[in-house]
């Protein structure tokens, strides 16, 4: 018999409208979430209920990102709409968003590709970990050896199987999660971080630098960078990679999706990668913005996701190339196709390497995320269903049954027992407890198991 996918810990209600991104807090202690509607929700998840529910942007443009993001002065909340707009939201000590964003980027892109965000250190903070589209970690950390600050170098320029799902194809759902008592918590409790008060000056000195962010300009085939701080509303990037292709070359197309991290040559150069319309991937150094360092054809279809991983987590077949210190990054893309990617970017190599390439039994990824100790990959399908993969040997582990829709948007928890969250366009989203991080499972060798239902 088929081992049975778990039921989600719980699930979170109250969305009217596809759900389309998420993003833990720091802590984990808190989920956002964003709709089709512009609806943004801030879940207490001690209470599993929402703390905070505003429309942020039009119900004509939506919420297609969200990321939690460290500024000078404390949080914020990052979010896009598919209006060409990003707009940045002071996280106040109590919680609440303010009336008005602290500051709105016209970036001038209509299409549905996400902005990616690059957390910096302050001057004399540890460089830090890329800041993901979504929950901080999605975007992949910054390499091994990384110094300096990117915009210094910017300004300068036993879960169930794939098998056993087909063989439960056409039967009912497993129960309804909320319809249960659930687990007590999902997370260790910690206690708040209390943010500074409007009369507290930020400590420039010792605290986060203002992030980078990636983002289509209004040519959807050229990628801008900004430095969110004190940017006008029609600012020009700082940073624009755009490659003149003579006519009757190939063209990519529009961008769909993008990952920036920092470099670990070049005292921390911004380094873009991007998922294209022609299903293309390249990789981008901010330091030779008209010629990318490398190019691979993943997909067959637009390249609609990626995400980034830990340095050293990809398999042996993914290295050479690399000097001391500069471990290939794990990645992953989903495209409208029926292939799931796994490959490794080298930015000291200027590489890309194809690790492998999983077909799926029906077309169609949403979103990919990879947890933060680069063991599990989780990826939103079409048909509904959550994926999870383990990224060394991109072998699957398990599917996840809830949405009644498409899947649309997944994020790892960075605290706690690592958390997995999924949205849907059933405008559920869902809280799993899988392979947790302790006792050498979390998606290692050993495999390890179900942690949030009964199998």
């Amino acid at each position: 018999m088929p081992q049975p996918s778990p039921d989600p810990a719980f699930v979170l209600r109250g969305h009217r409208a596809d759900v389309q991104c998420l993003a833990f807090s720091r802590d984990g202690r808190d989920l956002w979430s964003g709709d089709a509607d512009g609806e943004v929700r801030r879940w207490d998840l001690d209470e599993r209920r929402p703390s905070l529910a505003r429309r942020l942007h039009g119900a004509d443009a939506g919420v297609l990102q969200l990321a939690v993001a460290q500024l000078p002065g404390g949080e914020a909340l990052v979010t896009q709409g598919r209006d060409g707009v990003v707009r940045c939201w002071r996280v106040l000590p109590d919680g609440a968003l303010p009336a008005e964003p602290s500051a709105a980027l016209e970036c001038g892109g209509y299409n549905f590709c996400r902005f990616s965000l690059l957390q910096q250190p302050g001057a004399g903070a540890p460089p830090s970990a890329a800041v993901p589209a979504g929950d901080a970690q999605r975007d992949g950390p910054a390499e091994a050896g990384g110094t300096g600050r990117a915009a210094d170098a910017l300004q300068r320029q036993q879960p169930t199987s794939e098998a056993d799902e087909q063989q439960r194809e056409g039967q009912p759902r497993g129960g309804q999660a909320d319809d249960r008592e659930p687990p007590r918590q999902l997370r260790q409790q910690q206690p708040r971080q209390q943010q500074p008060s409007e009369s507290e000056p930020p400590d420039r000195g010792a605290g986060p630098g203002a992030p980078l962010l990636a983002a289509p300009c209004s040519d959807a085939a050229t990628i801008g960078v900004w430095e969110l701080a004190a940017t006008p509303a029609n600012a020009q990037p700082q940073l624009r990679l755009e490659q003149a292709r003579p006519k009757g070359t190939p063209q990519r197309g529009m961008a769909m999706a993008l990952a920036l991290f920092s470099g670990a040559a070049g005292g921390g150069a911004p380094h873009v990668l991007a998922g294209y319309e022609n299903g293309a991937v390249a990789l981008w150094d901010g330091r030779a913005p008209g010629q990318p360092l490398a190019e691979a054809q993943l997909h067959s279809e637009p390249a609609m996701a990626l995400a980034l991983g830990p340095a050293g987590a990809v398999g042996p077949a993914a290295g050479g190339g690399a000097g001391a210190g500069a471990a290939p990054l794990c990645a992953v893309s989903g495209s409208a196709d029926s292939a799931l990617a796994f490959f490794s970017v080298d930015a000291a190599a200027g590489a890309l390497r194809v690790t492998a390439s999983r077909q799926l039994p029906s077309p169609g990824v949403g979103d990919v995320a990879v947890r933060g100790d680069g063991r599990v990959v989780a990826s939103a399908h079409w048909d509904g269903r959550v994926r999870l993969w383990h990224a060394r040997r991109a072998a699957p582990l398990g599917v996840l049954r809830y949405h009644s829709k498409s899947a649309a948007a997944v994020a790892f928890c960075g605290a706690g027992d690592m958390a997995l969250a999924s949205g849907g366009r059933d405008g559920a989203v869902a809280l799993w407890r899988v392979f947790p991080a302790e006792g050498g499972q979390g998606g290692g060798d050993s495999g390890g198991g179900w942690a949030g239902g009964e199998g």
